[in-house]
């Protein structure tokens, strides 16, 4: 009773508006709480299927190098000197064996090469002996008779040697592949060759898969881990064990963690992926955060079309009022429709055009706002230093009294080409290109004027080259670190123009390895001050007034220097093509 007494006193407005918000409300909240009951599993079942794709790509990688070892053995067992090599009626012993051994050691070593995922090479023959690639066997015995009882592909762990490192040596762990050696003659057994691969390459066939959320080992069907990241892990007990992971599914689920699997017969083992359900709780919260945001933005929507419906279904005094209230609040685009031939409708034509009226004058004001703005920019961008076509003008004269037809011919066209891109035909705004060539004829001129005292380069990418920019940014830039940077003239000068995009605005770089400045010269070098101390100060100071002005406060430049160590000047512009052809 309360709430209907409640709403018996609002305007029929409140009304609609409580009702359709009411409903909306609770439309969405169900929607999102029915979303919710079903994200869990779509969001589990995209994490199986993208870690079933990882496992896919990891057993590739590990058939590839299976591949090449296998190869590698095939290469070896029917290699002539190492057939020849094992081809004896009687047992080697002495300097027979030792020759043996250094023949066999070396031509092992010319066939594997570099190749960086072979670690170890062992031939054992029918009498006993062991035959390296160049590591230490540790117990030759033993290690004969583990070896001539293998078979493929195995886990050996460690390996059955040691190898010299920086330091000492090492004993690493291994898997090995292993294959007879006979006589491609008459087909009697030679021996046993073994290709060890280390432990770390393995990791690199699924490393790449990897992510801080996740875990991926590989479980023998002894149920022990044979590789892994955490080294601690190896040859231990895995956290799932090889019982659990013989069922048909592709995945299994523990307290904390879901196991992504894929048997692989040719290591006689799984490829299992580890993945906290805390990283899966952590993706539904975001999507919590998103359902909420546009659950807020429909609630939003719904507010508005909640008025629009209100004030269609009120009067249109109502109008009236709402257009008055939105002129009291300073806004004076607003229109009313009216229909009505009464005297609410006339007052309603009469309002709208007394609002047309006052919108003129503001258009007209900020018309001419603009207008002023333009003059201001025109003025800024005309404060070009004169001095630097008189020297230049002053050099043309030494160059024709000299007879330096080349280097005047080339001096003119430079001037020429610089004065051709300055004036662009009245545009302000020209392509990142035509400033680019601007600033070349500019410094080829100064290198002229101080007798290649300095040498410049030029990295800006093609892509950007069709951006706008206000034309003559990069010349007053220039002129500071040739006349600043390089006071003393001294040979060695390099300036650089770099150029790259950061969020949608292009950054341009213009440093020099100058005598830089002090920090309160730099602080002082953009400051608003009312007569600048020095022209270079006012010249970069220029140039970021123009910037400000055309494109906003956001873009400008940026001074950095330290004394000694030369000046970087970074000038941001947004990044969007030049809206006119430049000439060429």
């Amino acid at each position: 009773m309360k709430i209907l007494s409640f709403f018996s006193n609002k305007s029929i407005k409140v009304k609609i508006l409580c009702s359709m918000l009411i409903l909306a409300v609770c439309m969405i909240l169900a929607y999102m709480l029915v979303s919710i009951s079903y994200s869990y599993k779509s969001i589990r079942d995209s994490f199986i299927q993208s870690s079933l794709q990882d496992l896919s790509s990891a057993q590739n990688n590990a058939d590839n190098l299976l591949s090449i070892v296998e190869n590698y053995s095939v290469i070896l067992a029917t290699d002539d000197t190492i057939q020849n090599t094992l081809t004896y009626s009687n047992k080697p012993e002495g300097s027979y064996l030792s020759v043996n051994e250094i023949l066999l050691r070396n031509q092992i070593n010319n066939i594997i090469g570099t190749f960086p995922r072979i670690n170890a090479v062992l031939i054992c023959d029918v009498w006993g002996n062991i035959y390296d690639s160049g590591v230490t066997v540790i117990s030759p015995n033993d290690a004969w008779q583990e070896l001539t009882s293998a078979s493929g592909w195995q886990n050996t762990a460690p390996a059955p040697y040691y190898i010299s490192v920086i330091g000492g040596s090492v004993r690493p762990d291994v898997i090995s592949y292993t294959c007879t050696v006979c006589n491609w003659r008459s087909g009697a057994l030679l021996g046993y060759l073994t290709i060890f691969v280390d432990e770390t390459f393995v990791q690199d066939l699924y490393a790449p898969a990897e992510d801080e959320n996740c875990n991926m080992f590989l479980l023998s069907y002894g149920d022990t881990v044979i590789s892994a990241k955490d080294s601690a892990l190896l040859y231990a007990g895995g956290p799932v064990g090889i019982n659990e992971l013989s069922g048909n599914a592709d995945f299994i689920s523990t307290s904390d963690n879901y196991y992504i699997y894929k048997k692989y017969p040719a290591l006689q083992c799984y490829f299992v992926k580890e993945i906290s359900k805390q990283t899966i709780q952590s993706t539904i919260h975001y999507m919590e955060l998103f359902m909420i945001t546009i659950g807020a933005a429909l609630i939003v929507v719904t507010v508005f079309m909640s008025i629009l419906i209100a004030r269609h279904l009120t009067r249109d005094i109502f109008k009236l009022y709402n257009a008055a209230e939105q002129i009291k609040n300073g806004n004076w685009d607003v229109q009313i429709a009216c229909s009505s031939r009464d005297e609410i409708g006339l007052l309603a034509r009469k309002f709208n055009a007394m609002i047309e009226e006052i919108r003129y004058t503001t258009r007209r004001l900020m018309d001419e706002q603009q207008l002023k703005r333009e003059y201001q920019l025109e003025l800024l961008n005309q404060q070009i230093n004169p001095h630097f076509l008189y020297n230049t003008l002053d050099n043309i004269c030494s160059l024709a009294e000299l007879g330096y037809a080349n280097e005047l011919t080339e001096l003119v066209n430079n001037l020429s080409s610089f004065y051709r891109g300055v004036l662009s035909k009245g545009s302000h705004i020209i392509s990142l290109r035509r400033e680019l060539e601007i600033a070349v004829s500019y410094l080829r001129i100064m290198q002229t004027r101080y007798y290649n005292t300095f040498s410049f380069q030029i990295d800006v990418p093609k892509e950007l080259m069709e951006n706008n920019i206000l034309r003559l940014t990069l010349q007053p830039i220039l002129e500071n670190a040739i006349c600043h940077g390089f006071e003393s003239h001294q040979p060695g000068g390099v300036i650089t123009i770099s150029s790259k995009i950061i969020h949608d605005t292009v950054c341009l770089y213009v440093e020099d390895n100058g005598i830089g400045m002090t920090q309160e010269q730099v602080h002082n070098l953009l400051k608003e001050t009312e007569k600048p101390e020095t022209r270079d100060g006012f010249a970069l100071k220029n140039v970021h007034n123009r910037l400000e002005l055309y494109y906003g406060p956001d873009y400008g430049l940026k001074v950095e220097s330290r004394q000694g160590m030369g000046t970087k000047v970074t000038i941001t512009l947004p990044h969007k093509p030049c809206p006119v052809h430049t000439p060429a």
